[in-house]
């Protein structure tokens, strides 16, 4: 028995043609082109794979430098630009409430520094560090996504709490949300 080249079913290797699609066979065209057929499969296969593998891996190197860049040009932010505005707690989720667009363009993008009462200290769903300051609301905060070297200083605050938090204000998600934060 050998299988078709072309439609792949067995048939017997005594046969003229595959009684399933027709094809035309010959002695020397069904030995040759079986094994010409695999390889090729084979060959496209290790190719894709290979493909696949280098796109993967791009991929991987190009989301870690990124964030690598992101990160170092957020340590250098903080630590050489002062902060374009100073606002509470109460008065930036104030802003937002009042009139969005107006506190997105005097706010959003912006390096701002935040005064209020710590409200929580926690990490989010991937281990980021952040403290929420009270804003009077008793849904809404201000969330300060802090910088990872910020942690231990996050560890050392208390629940109300008087402090000062500088980043960059991303507009109102439900919260006020500051990213990139440091203590002062």
């Amino acid at each position: 028995m050998i299988k078709c080249p072309e439609c792949g079913k067995d048939i017997s290797d005594k046969a003229n043609s595959c009684p399933s699609c027709g094809f035309t066979l010959n002695s020397q065209s069904t030995q040759q082109a079986a094994p010409k057929s695999t390889k090729k499969k084979k060959g496209c296969l290790i190719g894709c794979i290979v493909f696949l593998v280098l796109i993967m891996i791009g991929f991987c190197s190009n989301d870690n430098t990124s964030n690598e860049a992101t990160q170092a040009s957020s340590s250098k932010q903080t630590a050489t630009v002062e902060p374009v505005l100073t606002v509470s707690a109460y008065e930036l989720l104030d802003a937002f409430m009042k009139n969005e667009l107006n506190a997105n363009q005097t706010y959003k993008g912006k390096y701002i520094a935040v005064q209020g009462a710590v409200g929580s200290i926690g990490e989010d769903i991937v281990g980021d560090p952040y403290v929420t300051l009270k804003t009077g609301n008793a849904l809404l905060s201000v969330q300060c996504m802090l910088n990872k070297s910020e942690t231990g200083k996050a560890a050392n605050l208390q629940k109300g709490q008087q402090i000062i938090i500088q980043g960059n204000c991303d507009g109102k998600f439900g919260n006020v949300l500051i990213k990139s934060c440091s203590i002062k």
